[in-house]
């Protein structure tokens, strides 16, 4: 029996603790990487063999993470002049709900006190006004910054960093830094992210991977009319329906087709496609199986294993929706797909609605209005909060129109979005959505 995985994204490698590394004197310009210490094993092929890489010990990443969020005291510098930057003011939000012991400050109020705390730096490049001061080996270069020799100059480039007494985590735009951010980096020295596709991932031993070297190895590309494919080199030629699957999406949604481009890995190995993913918290850190399979859209990006057509176009609705309406939580994202699963096979309410009857008394604000998704119970081994997200996706639909809905996703997050798109607070919602659910 093949076991599946789908759901979002941790990052992580081993060696050293954080604790350890921030209580450790680094000299400002040490950089311990150089050309000789990435480990790849290839065959007579070509062919690198990505189960020779090492994987991270999720022991280590428990003690980093408590420290990390709990215990370090930390310090987020606001780049001079960008107080009132409302991105900005939306990432300090997501911080300090997940982060204790945080203070604001900006580039100018920062004292030799601050500088024995943990700095975060989160914001693009050039927003600060004077980034030489914290002694990188990250560059501020004319368009873009530099790594290592390597410049980056397009909207969509990003790094996270960690040194002995600062977290960075910066790019171009903050679109490559919510990416990172939601990523959760820090058992990398190093996480590059180049287009939003994961490039190089720096480890606490010096090892660097290059996964756009094994990607040039192992992969090749193929396009279509609305993909652009990477595909194991060890697998054979894809079908050409999978741009049907686009246009079905687009016309059952009212989405408007363009000449965006959804990319996609192919990989033949599940070990393959945690390691482009960084999927190791919900796969484990053992070898995988070759029978394990999951699909997964991180950063608009697609990772499938083989060429299952389920998964892709799952993946594939989401990568769309995210693209051309916006991104709101896990509740919606995926209840938006469920629904459009409800529209081509009816049978699929009948379920969803059995589960719900079953689950009358489980409170809903937490899926609906936080984070607790995969945290849900499960019925028939899968979690109640997918049948849950379909129906409450298809009760707003259904009422209050398709276009309201994606406003949804462009309005503000929490209870305020509801009350912006539909004049109506949460709770008149909710209690209107069990009404409408014992009337079908």
């Amino acid at each position: 029996m093949k076991k599946i995985f789908c759901v979002a994204i941790f990052t992580g490698l081993y060696f050293f603790s954080f604790g350890q590394i921030l209580e450790e004197h680094v000299p400002e310009n040490l950089d311990i990487f150089d050309s000789d210490t990435t480990i790849y094993k290839a065959n007579s092929d070509g062919y690198i063999d990505v189960k020779s890489i090492p994987r991270p010990d999720w022991n280590i990443f428990n003690q980093i993470a408590d420290y990390y969020y709990n215990k370090a005291k930390h310090v987020f510098v606001i780049p001079e002049g960008q107080e009132e930057n409302s991105k900005l003011e939306r990432l300090k939000e997501q911080y300090a709900l997940s982060h204790k012991n945080c203070v604001f400050k900006k580039e100018s109020e920062l004292t030799d006190s601050d500088l024995q705390n943990l700095l975060i730096l989160h914001a693009p490049i050039h927003y600060y006004k004077d980034w030489n001061q914290f002694n990188l080996p990250i560059i501020q270069e004319e368009k873009g910054f530099s790594f290592r020799g390597q410049v980056y100059t397009e909207e969509n480039d990003g790094i996270f960093y960690m040194s002995p007494r600062i977290i960075a985590l910066t790019g171009n735009s903050f679109t490559p830094i919510w990416n990172l951010f939601n990523s959760y980096c820090i058992l990398y020295k190093y996480v590059i992210i180049k287009d939003n596709a994961y490039v190089k991932y720096g480890m606490l031993n010096g090892h660097e991977i290059n996964l756009e070297k094994i990607r040039e190895s192992n992969y090749k590309s193929v396009t279509t009319k609305y993909y652009d494919f990477y595909i194991s080199k060890s697998l054979g030629e894809i079908s050409n329906d999978n741009d049907e699957v686009v246009e079905q999406i687009c016309e059952t949604m009212d989405l408007e087709l363009s000449d965006y481009k959804i990319p996609c890995m192919i990989h033949s190995d599940p070990n393959e496609a945690r390691l482009f993913s960084n999927y190791f918290p919900f796969t484990g850190s053992d070898i995988l199986p070759e029978s394990a399979i999951f699909g997964v859209c991180l950063n608009g990006l697609i990772h499938v294993i083989g060429e299952d057509k389920g998964l892709i176009s799952h993946e594939s609705f989401h990568a769309l929706w995210d693209n051309l309406v916006g991104i709101r939580n896990t509740f919606f994202a995926e209840g938006v797909q469920m629904y459009y699963e409800f529209v081509n096979d009816s049978s699929n309410i009948t379920k969803a609605l059995a589960v719900m009857k079953n689950h009358k008394e489980y409170d809903l604000k937490p899926l609906i209005l936080g984070n607790e998704f995969y945290n849900a119970p499960s019925e028939n081994n899968k979690s109640i909060a997918y049948s849950i997200s379909g129906l409450f996706s298809m009760y707003l639909i259904e009422k209050y129109g398709l276009p309201k809905f994606k406003l949804l996703f462009r309005a503000e997050k929490g209870e305020k979005g509801f009350i912006d798109v539909y004049k109506l607070d949460y709770e008149t919602l909710l209690a209107d959505y069990y009404s409408w659910i014992d009337s079908i």
